[in-house]
């Protein structure tokens, strides 16, 4: 019965736990056996949640009702980039990516490529829900080396799209992710007006930051801020957000102390990270995050007995991952464990391809502007993952996996092995850290 999920955990005073994964939830040894409703109620819960299982084998039906819900339409603007960070995933050291290239979007295939994302929703309308509520996004390499291609995709979404339109009857919101450095009153206003959710890419201090970017792109990263912040704060607090990225050798006591500063504290939101790619490309030595620092400074956060703040939020989450469940639950899509490339994320290429992440490696193209999605492509695959993950229900890391085809998908194959072995590797010992967390 509930034996077949609980794992038993000892902490460093001699104490035992059960840890329930498909639940994520920690108790101690012989709370089960106490009488009571609430205990009774608890058993049941447990019971229902034994294991997660997987669903029945996808079809081409279930994967079109899955895309027709996409909610993000991302386009590549722009294979350049004005910087060389150290970890960045078109560097040439990561296996399955594209280097970076001078090629920029044109306007004829961002014009295919949206009214494409937009036919697509309409064609599929009686599956998808209203009313319909999507994002345009902007990616790259660096968006901001082809701005004016993202002025004209926004002016024509405008003018395509609304709530009212017989044609075309949603709203767009639109999303940013840059390095910021080409960013000029100009182009700030014009984001600001259009009411883009800007996420800046910022590491730390100077010398953290500088060490991953550049020289000089840290005081030209921050003037741009401030500047935002001065004026456009309710803006600020409502549409501007963060993402650091760490390495091996980040500082985290320095990174916690810079980005406890008001001017991030004010921010949306700040996301604190590795870059996401497949795990057998992690094979330098500055990826990953140091762990002994980590836990030493969560703890030394708890103990201070104040709130954390936004950035102390983030490095827990990345540390522990107790809440991500990304594997395992079937509320991802229709058929379990496969998440569906394209059911999230349209993300259009430079070249016209279509991609269901901008995450994932290019050998998994989905679909064509001008050939259209590609259904048997997405079956094969939704019907290897479900055959290679059909195990993972009963498994004890589930909790903390981070197996996608992001990271585990390589040159249109899927390679779990890697990946589930490092998670098994140190799971107690990261259970057992989060209950002595728990007791600060």
């Amino acid at each position: 019965m509930i034996e077949e999920l609980k794992v038993k955990i000892e902490d460093k005073e001699g104490n035992y736990y059960f840890y329930f994964p498909t639940v994520n939830l920690v108790l101690p040894v012989g709370i089960l056996n106490k009488k009571g409703s609430f205990y009774l109620k608890l058993k049941v819960f447990l019971e229902k949640r034994r294991t997660i299982g997987i669903n029945d084998a996808p079809s081409k039906k279930t994967i079109q009702k899955d895309l027709a819900n996409v909610r993000k339409c991302l386009f590549e603007v722009s294979e350049a980039c004005n910087l060389r960070c150290r970890y960045c995933i078109f560097s040439g050291k990561f296996i399955d990516r594209r280097e970076h290239t001078k090629r920029i979007m044109g306007w004829k295939i961002a014009k295919k490529s949206f009214d494409f994302f937009c036919n697509w929703i309409i064609r599929n309308e009686n599956m998808h829900i209203n009313p319909y509520v999507g994002s345009l996004g902007f990616y790259g390499g660096e968006p901001l080396t082809n701005f004016s291609l993202i002025q004209d995709i926004v002016e024509y979404s405008k003018r395509q799209v609304s709530i009212k339109s017989k044609k075309f009857p949603f709203k767009f919101n639109y999303d940013i992710t840059t390095n910021g450095l080409l960013l000029n009153e100009e182009k700030i206003s014009y984001l600001i007006d259009n009411g883009f959710r800007i996420v800046l890419s910022i590491d730390g201090p100077a010398p953290i930051h500088e060490k991953n970017k550049g020289k000089g792109t840290f005081d030209v990263l921050m003037n741009i801020i401030k500047y935002i912040h001065a004026k456009y704060p309710l803006y600020y607090k409502r549409n501007i957000g963060f993402s650091v990225v760490y390495v091996r050798d980040t500082d985290l006591l320095k990174i916690r102390d810079f980005f406890s500063q008001k001017i991030f504290e004010d921010a949306k939101k700040i996301s604190f990270g590795r870059v996401v790619t497949n795990f057998s490309s992690l094979k330098y030595p500055e990826e990953g995050l140091n762990e002994n620092k980590a836990y030493e400074l969560i703890k030394e956060s708890k103990r201070r007995g104040k709130k954390l703040n936004k950035i102390e939020e983030a490095i827990i989450r990345e540390y522990f991952r107790l809440s991500w469940n990304t594997l395992i639950y079937k509320n991802e899509s229709n058929y379990g464990a496969f998440c569906n490339l394209g059911s999230k994320t349209m993300y259009f290429g430079t070249d016209g391809n279509i991609h269901g992440c901008e995450k994932v490696g290019k050998s998994f193209i989905i679909g064509n502007i001008y050939k259209g999605i590609y259904l048997d492509k997405l079956l094969k695959l939704a019907n290897e993952w479900r055959e290679k993950t059909k195990f993972c229900g009963n498994c004890k890391v589930q909790s903390m996996c981070i197996a996608c085809l992001a990271t585990t998908g390589i040159e249109n194959k899927i390679k779990l092995s890697g990946l589930c072995s490092e998670l098994k590797r140190n799971f107690e010992e990261k259970v057992s850290e989060y209950i002595e967390y728990e007791k600060i």
